[in-house]
């Protein structure tokens, strides 16, 4: 009966899992993003998310050890937004770490171990260098400028408009 409602033209995967009986999972589904993704100011809760998110682990795997890395991945990105580290970074990190490793590697072999092939030509050189001014001015001017920011927001919100 599933194969037949995804033959029909314009049936979702909410209608089949409906028809399967898994309502509650369809409701969570189907909730705006203010719901799912509560914001500072919202009072709903993220507990639709994490049995959502459960019961889809336990659908697949059925392992107690892929529920608690989820929740484990889920804790560390609660810190690190509490932190306020930012995401960009880590996904970057994530994704090309492997590739950099194998290319550094690879270049300290073809010079033979000589780690000053990185420094050798003006190039790498300029590289490095807005490579290290683009991590120090953040640091050194991110304080200034968020200080800016809130005394404009609070200018503002002091304002009054007739």
């Amino acid at each position: 009966m599933a194969c037949e409602l995804l033959e029909r033209d314009g049936t979702n995967v909410t209608e089949v899992a409906e028809m399967l009986g898994y309502r509650d999972t369809t409701r969570d589904i189907r909730a705006n993003n203010h719901t799912l993704i509560p914001a500072p100011s919202s009072s709903a809760t993220p507990s639709s998310v994490r049995s959502f998110a459960a019961s889809c682990i336990n659908g697949i795997s059925g392992s107690s050890f892929d529920l608690m890395v989820m929740v484990g991945f889920g804790v560390l990105g609660w810190v690190l937004r509490k932190l306020d580290v930012p995401l960009v970074p880590i996904i970057l990190g994530t994704l090309l770490g492997n590739t950099m490793e194998n290319n550094l590697r690879r270049a300290i072999t073809i010079d033979n171990g000589d780690w000053f092939a990185l420094i050798d030509s003006p190039l790498s050189i300029g590289l490095w260098t807005l490579a290290v001014i683009g991590f120090l001015l953040p640091i050194i001017f991110g304080k200034v400028v968020k200080a800016r920011m809130r005394h404009m927001k609070r200018d503002e919100e002091g304002s009054v408009i007739d």
